[in-house]
């Protein structure tokens, strides 16, 4: 009888002969294109780490994140949406490899998870109705993913060391995305002798609010003991970094973000905490306020001054008729730019009608738009799947609190600030699918988590 080679001993050549394979590949494809694979390499690389490693995986996707659109990917292709589908993978091969299922998201948090699948279906739904099904199931697949980027965070990080890293990581990605935009983008001339910053594949306005979040993280790294002096110094270093970009976007809706991260800390930075946030908060708007009026471009100023609504007023307008005329079922999920046409001829002045003719945009107001796509139905569903990941997060401060942990109390509510911020922007673009939103939403349920865990370790001890 002839003994059969076991799988493994079958698989190791096999393996073997794909890398050489690829090494060679990559060899080949140096020699005229030296670009395409080093970014072939890293590719790789990356695939490897997500698929090997959960916790590895949200890091990467954490930073890649912030960087949309890559440059020598081709036009518009963006490495994020196939670094999330590796992620989702990866979170697969490891649930299946868990015997306990009680840990998981929706065991934790039933009501959440009904709400989230409730939404989806209604967005399913709405594909009845909607104008261009193919449009609606993108927007739909793009909800999914970004309620599974929460339940993947709650599978991945456990610890509270975990949760610093990661906060570094989306501090660093903002800023990168920031510098891409400084050195490569180069946004839209605002007036004579004045640009706007833009980043890695969103636009100022959007950008502003990431590095107002980034600044509100950094801070927060900034003020713990338990990480390293050096740490705390480079946080602190990030904070002038991400003020400098807030203000290089020349960004309204970054400054009212900003206005309500400030107002958010006075009201939630805890016992003890509140004069030094006042502090901060004074320093803040004195330095924003000598920037424009004394270092800034005149065409800077102006801009904060006047307030033009550029179009905006009249997509506001577009969403609302939308509203009235549906307002349970609205028009279909993701369908606002295609159907926004048929509510044009409407008694009302109309005055940018090239934005929703010729070149139809968003509506520049995420909730809005979730309203005028699903109705009051998928609105409700939506602000409260936002509420429930803020109220997680303070819930995890209350209890990081009791326990006598003010560094995670700290972290907590920084998280929860730098959420607000995010979500008070969103009432001047609409970025309902933004990853760094959903990243930053997901960490709430995951304090909660770590929070619970060590409550109860202290019990058992106790």
């Amino acid at each position: 009888m002839v003994a059969r080679p076991h799988p493994s001993a079958l698989g190791r050549p096999v393996a073997v002969a794909g890398l050489a394979g690829l090494a060679v590949g990559l060899g080949v494809l140096a020699g005229p294109n030296p670009e395409a694979a080093v970014a072939a390499s890293l590719g790789c690389v990356f695939v490897a780490a997500v698929l090997s490693n959960l916790l590895a995986g949200v890091y990467l996707f954490g930073l890649v994140a912030f960087l949309e659109v890559l440059p020598g990917l081709g036009g518009g292709v963006s490495f994020a949406k196939f670094a999330g589908a590796l992620l989702a993978v990866s979170w697969l091969a490891t649930l299946t490899s868990r015997r306990e299922m009680g840990d998981e998201f929706p065991a934790r948090h039933p009501t959440a998870t009904w709400v989230g699948a409730l939404f989806l279906a209604w967005a399913t739904l709405s594909l009845l109705w909607a104008p261009e099904v193919g449009t609606g199931l993108e927007a739909l697949t793009r909800y999914a993913l970004n309620l599974l980027l929460v339940v993947i965070l709650f599978s991945a990080i456990r610890t509270r060391r975990h949760v610093l890293v990661l906060l570094a990581i989306l501090v660093g990605g903002a800023l990168l995305s920031g510098a891409y935009g400084l050195l490569v983008a180069h946004a839209g001339t605002v007036g004579e002798g004045s640009a706007r910053l833009g980043g890695a594949g969103v636009d100022a306005n959007f950008l502003a609010a990431l590095l107002v979040a980034a600044l509100v993280l950094a801070a927060t790294l900034a003020s713990l003991d338990e990480v390293a002096r050096s740490g705390r110094l480079v946080a602190g270093l990030c904070v002038v970094l991400a003020a400098a970009g807030v203000a290089a976007t020349v960004s309204r809706s970054g400054l009212v973000s900003l206005a309500v991260v400030l107002l958010a800390g006075l009201a939630l930075a805890g016992r003890g905490r509140r004069l030094g946030m006042l502090a901060l908060a004074v320093v803040a708007v004195a330095s924003f306020t000598a920037y424009f009026t004394a270092v800034a471009p005149r065409e800077d100023l102006n801009r904060i001054q006047h307030a033009g609504d550029e179009g905006r007023l009249d997509l506001y307008t577009i969403a609302w008729r939308m509203i009235e005329a549906h307002p349970v079922e609205g028009v279909g999920v993701g369908n606002f730019t295609v159907a926004s046409v048929d509510y044009l001829l409407r008694p009302g002045a109309i005055e940018r009608s090239e934005f929703i003719v010729d070149t139809p945009k968003a509506t520049h107001n995420t909730y809005l738009q979730v309203g005028a796509e699903m109705g009051v139905v998928g609105l409700a569903l939506f602000v409260f799947l936002l509420g429930f990941a803020i109220r997680c997060a303070l819930e995890a401060a209350r209890r990081f609190g009791r326990a006598g942990d003010p560094a995670m109390d700290l972290v907590s509510r920084g998280v929860a600030v730098a959420a607000l911020g995010v979500l008070a922007s969103n009432l001047f673009v609409s970025e309902q699918f933004s990853k760094p939103l959903w990243l930053l939403l997901g960490l709430g349920p995951v304090l909660l988590a770590i929070a619970r865990r060590e409550t109860a370790a202290r019990d058992v001890a106790a």
